[in-house]
């Protein structure tokens, strides 16, 4: 309408969508997508309520709501008509790559966890640590963490490197696919390394599990990624 948009409906599930002072969401507009721009306190535009999630529990997610809110057309992000590609640029440069670097850090945090129990706690007198059975339990999470840092570090100098995300959306999606799932299978691991200290509070591992369950769909999901690879692989 003239030189502003009216905005109708709800966004959910947005990361810090209830401590941004500036919030950017896409609003289909006709049979475009456009992406904007809100500040806080815009007429119109409310927090709703904050999902209660049982993992990644340090990053609020909240429901967005938006009633007959005004937009002015300065706030228009990048093109008009572009705002999905816009917005996926930005779940693919930073969405994956951040969910891959929580997960890393969630698999290597319960993985040197694991390894110092292990060094410490003794069986018959003797540390865990001797057992082989235990020392091939580390022995593949330290393979699969290693793999997944690199995956990583390859995806984000890439980046670094300025290359576009449509460019590397296969060493993005490899990063984020295989550093989410050695997360899930590091921590249930470590889990098992610990006994009966594995799920308290503590040693912090089950949380690192159910963060790392919850990362599962940040950025896309685990298929999603595959989706990605497959696609590229057949290109």
């Amino acid at each position: 309408v003239g030189d502003e948009y009216i905005v109708n409906g709800r966004k959910v599930f947005i990361t810090l969508g209830g401590v941004a002072d500036i919030c950017c969401f896409v609003a289909k507009t006709d049979d475009k997508f456009n992406a904007f721009f809100v500040e806080r306190g815009t007429p119109g535009y409310a927090i709703g309520r904050k999902e209660n999630h049982t993992g990644m529990r340090c990053i609020p997610v909240n429901e967005l709501i938006f009633t007959d809110c005004k937009i002015p057309k300065s706030n228009l992000v990048g093109q008009e008509g572009r705002g999905l590609v816009a917005a996926l640029t930005v779940i693919a440069s930073i969405g994956r790559t951040g969910a891959a670097g929580i997960a890393l850090g969630a698999g290597r945090g319960s993985y040197e966890a694991a390894v110092k129990f292990a060094k410490e706690r003794e069986l018959y007198g003797k540390p865990i640590i001797n057992l082989q059975g235990l020392q091939f339990m580390l022995a593949d999470m330290n393979v699969e963490i290693e793999a997944a840092k690199w995956l990583c570090y390859y995806a984000e100098w890439l980046l670094d490197q300025g290359k576009s995300t449509r460019e590397i959306s296969s060493e993005i999606s490899r990063a984020k696919l295989f550093s989410c799932e050695v997360a899930i299978r590091t921590n249930i691991k470590a889990i098992q390394i610990l006994g009966g200290y594995g799920t308290t509070a503590e040693y912090h591992v089950a949380r690192r599990l159910k963060d790392s369950i919850e990362l599962l769909s940040a950025g896309g999901t685990q298929e999603i990624m595959r989706v990605t690879i497959g696609r590229n692989i057949m290109a």
